[in-house]
Order: C-alpha cells, then structure tokens, then sequence
C-alpha cells in the first residue's frame, strides 16, 4: 500500500539545522552504500520530491517572502529554525541597448560578430577526426590543428 506523503506534510520538520541534514544524508547514503536501499529507485524518487519541492517553493514564495519579513530586524540576515535566511535582491539585469551609447552599440556588434565567427570555428574543429595541417593566412606558416577534447561525463536525466 502506497503512503501518500501529503497525509504527513510535517516530514519537513525532521530537515531543521544543518547538522539534520547532515545525519539525514549520512543514513540515506549508508543504505545506499550497504545494499539496503536500491540507489536507481532511491534516485528517481529523490528527482520527484525535489520537483514536487521546488514547485511549492515557487508557488508560495510570495508568502515566504512575507512571513521571513516578519522577522527582519534592521539587517538582512536572520537566524531561524536552525537556518541562516539572508534578503537578497536577485535577478537583476540591465538593458543597456536603449541607452543611445554609440560606443556600446559598437562593441556589441563586434562581439556578436566574432561570436558568431567563433561558433563557426568551432563546429569546424568538432568535426575534425584526426589533426590536419593548414596554412595561417597571417603568418604563411603551416599549423598542426588537432581535434577538440570532448570533456564531459555520464549522467542520468529523470522526467516526470
């Protein structure tokens, strides 16, 4: 029989403090490590409550907002329920193209330019198998160019 978790939400109580946290994981990943828990399955419900969290998260954040606000003193860090809780201005952006700077125009179309350039180059050299000899059009010498390295590793993705 499936538990359903909203018909206990104060499971979150059990997360207050970092050294909870910390006991938290330790036991999870124990579990994990000793066999006790199957990791695949633990990952894929872990991904789950994280979405189901942040979708709450944002949902209500207006709300959050206004009940830490309560507890704002003069600064913009408070202690509460075993977290530090700091005010920050977040996604701040500047507009900077209806400035009228014709300097800046510039600059931008300069960058979009290489930009540009540099991303042609680079489909260029992820094409390449094996190193190939070319001609530097400045210089008249001839270069060795090698193929890119592919850095990266593997990973699961879980969707819902």
């Amino acid at each position: 029989m499936e538990t359903n978790i909203a018909e206990n939400p104060n499971f979150l109580s059990h997360f207050d403090g970092r050294s909870a946290i910390e006991s938290f994981t330790q036991y999870i990943v124990n579990r994990i490590k000793d066999g006790q828990e199957d990791p695949l399955k633990y990952h894929i419900q872990a991904k789950g409550l994280m979405k189901a969290l942040d979708a709450i998260e944002k949902e209500v954040k207006p709300l959050i907002i206004k009940e830490a606000d309560k507890y704002r003193g003069e600064g913009k860090v408070i202690e509460i329920f075993g977290a530090k809780v700091e005010f920050k201005e977040v996604g701040v952006s500047y507009q900077y193209d209806g400035c009228g700077d014709s300097q800046w125009e510039t600059l931008s179309d300069e960058i979009k330019t290489l930009t540009e350039r540099r991303k042609e180059r680079e489909t260029f050299l992820r094409g390449l198998k094996t190193p190939i000899k070319v001609v530097n059009r400045s210089t008249g010498e001839v270069e060795r160019i090698h193929p890119p390295v592919k850095k990266g590793s593997e990973s699961i993705a879980v969707s819902f």
